[in-house]
């Protein structure tokens, strides 16, 4: 009888389907995933953006002819009774403009100075009510003419606490006290500052209180420093 050979299926050993299967699931598990998903390997990058935040809405920056930032102060601008010479004077101030809304300057020079308290803060300059066109302040400003009345030039004079007078009050530590520091800053203020004057030499002067309230009309602030050796 002629007919067609029968065919036996094969069947493979469990084992091996085993192993085939579990190939299988992996090829699609890799392969299959959308390229626009991330694998569960893939490590996630996050930017970080640094925003530097600044309160002023303008720069100024102060020079003086006189001397170098941090360097030292020449002695027509320390008293008489350190220095021998018979000359006292402000130092020449300058800066290069006056950002928007500006209305006023001040300048306030001070020193930390040390007493039995501990340690405190003089002011030997307090000049407030600059204009807001002012762009230079020179040398002999700020005088006394009698006692410790003082006239100004452009501003209005404050009492200083180191003095204490309405003027400039030099610089005068006593003889071998060492090396002092002063600082000259110039704010740009957004309105007239209001402050409680003080006019007791004893509690500091107008210095202080000034500093505090020129602090919220604040829009530029710029410092310089000199040194003397007494």
């Amino acid at each position: 009888m002629t007919g067609h050979p029968h065919t036996r299926a094969r069947t493979w050993p469990r084992w091996l389907q085993a192993v085939i299967g579990a190939g299988l699931a992996l090829a699609t598990a890799c392969g299959g995933a959308s390229a626009t998903s991330p694998s569960s390997n893939s490590i996630s990058t996050t930017t970080v953006t640094t925003t530097t935040t600044t309160t002023t809405t303008g720069s100024v920056a102060l020079t003086s002819a006189a001397w170098t930032d941090g360097g030292t102060l020449p002695a027509k601008y320390i008293c008489k009774a350190r220095t021998g010479l018979n000359v006292e004077t402000n130092p020449p101030l300058d800066w290069t403009t006056a950002p928007a809304g500006t209305v006023v300057f001040v300048v306030l020079m001070s020193t930390v100075a040390k007493d039995a308290t501990g340690t405190t803060t003089k002011y030997n300059w307090v000049l407030y009510d600059i204009p807001a066109t002012a762009r230079a302040i020179a040398e002999n400003n700020t005088v006394i003419v009698s006692g410790n009345t003082g006239t100004t030039l452009i501003g209005t004079p404050g009492l200083t606490s180191d003095g204490p007078q309405f003027s400039y009050s030099p610089p005068c530590s006593a003889v071998g006290s060492g090396l002092r520091t002063y600082t000259f800053t110039l704010y740009a203020l957004s309105a007239r500052p209001v402050f409680a004057f003080n006019h007791d030499p004893g509690a500091g002067g107008d210095g202080a209180n000034l500093a505090a309230a020129v602090g919220p009309l604040t829009l530029a602030r710029t410092a310089i420093s000199g040194s003397y050796v007494f």
